[in-house]
């Protein structure tokens, strides 16, 4: 994706506007010649780069000679359009909140994913509690899980975690540590009305995001149970 795209004009508009600025100025019948693109669609084209400020023109001979406007104005276009979304963003997100409340589950692939229940962990802002975590688990995402625990301590977020295998000495911000025998790939963790069910694969990490107040009551009287008789 080119500058003209990213800042919102599409492939005509890009076509054309790129047209004029490496010429003083031109006529529809010789833009529709230089870009391939049907007489009248240029008319269309030219009016909605007019209507973005990028193209101007001036009338010689009853003929519009159209020139392209400085650049510049497309940086005009993105903080406009950043502004618009800033100003909408408080209403979209009380729609969001809204619906946040109802029962959802969703599936999440690959690192990414994995990254997303995370960060979700970090918005939710509420105790986690990790059943099953494994050591080999920070292998898949060691650059991230330092700055997550970071953000983690500065949002005040404690942590709980069972970790599966042998006894070892691991430090952790804000965080109790407890050990068990059994072993496996797969971690719950629960926090606020959330349970993720996160497979640690090296090659192809998973994990299932439940949303739902009723089932997390659940996994975390279940977690608190072992947790008292580790």
């Amino acid at each position: 994706m080119n500058a003209l795209e990213a800042a919102g004009l599409t492939k005509n508009e890009t076509k054309l506007y790129k047209i004029l600025l490496q010429l003083s100025s031109s006529n529809v019948t010789e833009l529709a010649k230089r870009t391939g693109i049907h007489r009248r669609s240029v008319y269309d084209v030219l009016q909605r780069l007019a209507e973005k400020g990028l193209v101007s023109y001036l009338t010689v001979d009853n003929t519009k000679n159209y020139f392209a406007n400085n650049p510049k104005k497309l940086k005009e276009l993105v903080d406009e359009k950043a502004n618009v979304v800033s100003q909408g963003l408080p209403d979209l997100q009380k729609l969001f909140q809204q619906n946040a409340e109802k029962k959802s589950t969703q599936f999440f692939i690959g690192e990414k994913g994995i990254r997303y229940v995370l960060d979700d962990q970090l918005r939710t802002g509420k105790e986690v509690l990790v059943l099953g975590g494994s050591l080999e688990s920070s292998s898949s995402l060691k650059h991230y899980f330092p700055k997550y625990h970071l953000l983690r301590k500065e949002k005040n977020i404690k942590f709980k975690i069972v970790f599966s295998g042998k006894k070892e000495k691991i430090s952790l911000p804000l965080s109790e540590i407890k050990f068990m025998k059994s072993a496996g790939h797969t971690a719950i963790n629960i926090y606020g009305d959330n349970v993720a069910f996160i497979m640690w694969d090296e090659q192809n990490p998973y994990a299932i995001l439940i949303h739902e107040k009723e089932v997390a009551s659940s996994f975390r009287v279940y977690f608190n149970f072992i947790w008292d008789k580790l």
